[in-house]
């Protein structure tokens, strides 16, 4: 009996060491899981921090290339950094080893690249500082405290950007021997382009009268509107049969004239005999833009340095 006893006393011992080993190794195998889990967990959190600071930093570099192409300032002291005369700069078509990409279809012709200098193919850095709002805030160092808890203590972005290839549009297959107007042979324009050019402007705003309005007007009516007739017209009629045909009576008597002739040459022949100069037209009144000489020189054209 007594040994019987030592047995059972024997086996509950091992039982018990044995749950606890199992409990032992199942918190370890707990504690591991949950640090390791810990860790990849704060590296993926970081690398998400990473993907979104470098994603707004892309885009903030894309909306400044986007301000910055059409900025062309003749006074840059190192023109052939600016984005805008880069992507202006001739070229030629490229060599046969060059690739050609397909357009939308045969009709459409291929896009042909263009052979691009080194100058041309420079890169265009951005820093944190470069990215900054041009109204001075920085949007992406309130990214990156949002997305720390402001946990951080410095951060660092930089963008490159370069233009990689260009292209210009080939006439389609079907007319091989087309001229692009404007590229391969001169092109017309509408009169108030070639003006632009020239040098004279163009005008968005004009003053006048209309041309029917008119400053004395006669008509009578008679019979109840049955029989009508205008008197300045049936005037106009009868001076234009004894041959005063040019200003007519109707065209007198419209504000439109009465203005031309004070304005124009009442007041035109007193200041020309005041100053000796021939006057431009004082009416209609009109606003004239971007009136000035077009450059004609490559010193005109491009700022100084530029090469």
């Amino acid at each position: 009996m007594k040994n019987r006893k030592c047995n059972k006393s024997g086996s509950t011992f091992i039982i018990v060491i044995g749950v606890l080993a199992l409990i032992i190794f199942a918190a370890s195998m707990f504690m591991s899981s949950t640090i390791n889990e810990g860790k990849q967990t704060s590296i993926s959190i970081k690398g998400l921090h990473a993907a979104s600071l470098a994603e707004a930093a892309i885009e903030r570099a894309m909306n400044k290339l986007s301000k910055n192409i059409n900025k062309i300032d003749m006074d840059d002291p190192d023109p052939n950094n600016n984005l805008a005369i880069t992507i202006r700069m001739p070229a030629t078509e490229g060599t046969s080893s060059l690739k050609n990409y397909s357009g939308h279809s045969a009709n459409l012709g291929d896009d042909k690249e263009l052979a691009l200098s080194d100058d041309t193919k420079k890169e265009f850095k951005f820093e944190k500082d470069d990215l900054k709002a041009d109204n001075g805030d920085d949007d992406l160092e309130e990214l990156v405290k949002y997305m720390t808890s402001e946990a951080y203590e410095e951060f660092s972005v930089t963008v490159k950007a370069k233009i990689s290839c260009a292209f210009r549009n080939s006439p389609g297959s079907e007319k091989p021997d087309y001229k692009i107007p404007g590229v391969d042979i001169p092109w017309n324009m509408r009169r108030n382009v070639k003006s632009l050019l020239n040098g004279d402007g163009y005008k968005p705003f004009s003053l006048a009268f209309p041309e029917n309005m008119r400053w004395f007007s006669f008509s009578l009516d008679l019979f109840g509107g049955v029989v009508s007739f205008d008197l300045t017209a049936v005037i106009s009629d009868l001076l234009a049969s004894l041959g005063m045909t040019d200003p007519t009576l109707e065209k007198m008597t419209t504000l439109d004239w009465v203005a031309d002739k004070v304005l124009n040459d009442i007041v035109g022949a007193i200041s020309k005999m005041i100053t000796g100069n021939e006057p431009d037209d004082i009416y209609p009144i009109t606003v004239d833009v971007a009136k000035g000489d077009m450059p004609k020189t490559i010193a005109e054209l491009w700022p100084k340095n530029t090469t």
